[in-house]
């Protein structure tokens, strides 16, 4: 490095390279900066250092082996290495027992639901529809009966069914 810099320094001595001396000074400085550094690497900075192609010394490296490696590793840290759990002990956890078992109440409420979807009837002019649709088609039906009215007392025409 200390050579490089010497180098530099004698070739802007050398200026305006006039003298044939000067010439031969500055060519032998400028091949040794050309070759010393990557392409697209700017002449002064330090030079990046490289793994398996990859630039390792820069922040966006350092930010996501950070994000893709440490959850992993503290993930084996808490769970001692492993990275399923044997069925014997999941059978022994307190959530297994309270969603194997569930209360009677839950019993009674899917129970009470299967019985309406299977055996209850629906009216036949109700079909399987919503309470939604049901009101929309009751709403259309007393709007057309308004306008029916108020065709047959003459405030609007036929054919103005926007009102």
């Amino acid at each position: 490095a200390r050579r490089r810099q010497a180098r530099l320094i004698w070739a802007r001595e050398c200026d305006p390279p006039l003298t044939p001396a000067c010439r031969v000074r500055i060519a032998p400085s400028t091949s040794a900066v050309m070759e010393s550094h990557d392409p697209g690497q700017i002449p002064g900075q330090p030079k990046p250092r490289r793994l398996m192609g990859f630039v390792y010394n820069t922040k966006a490296m350092l930010m996501w082996s950070i994000v893709f490696f440490v959850p992993p590793v503290l993930m084996l840290a808490w769970n001692r290495g492993r990275l399923s759990m044997p069925p014997e002990e999941l059978m022994q956890t307190t959530t297994y027992r309270i969603r194997s078992k569930p209360g009677e109440e839950v019993v009674e409420e899917r129970k009470a639901a299967l019985q309406k979807v299977l055996f209850e009837t629906n009216d036949a002019q109700t079909g399987f529809r919503q309470e939604w649709a049901i009101k929309r088609d009751e709403e259309r039906k007393r709007r057309a009966e308004e306008r029916a009215e108020r065709i047959a007392r003459g405030e609007i025409a036929w054919w103005q069914w926007w009102r």
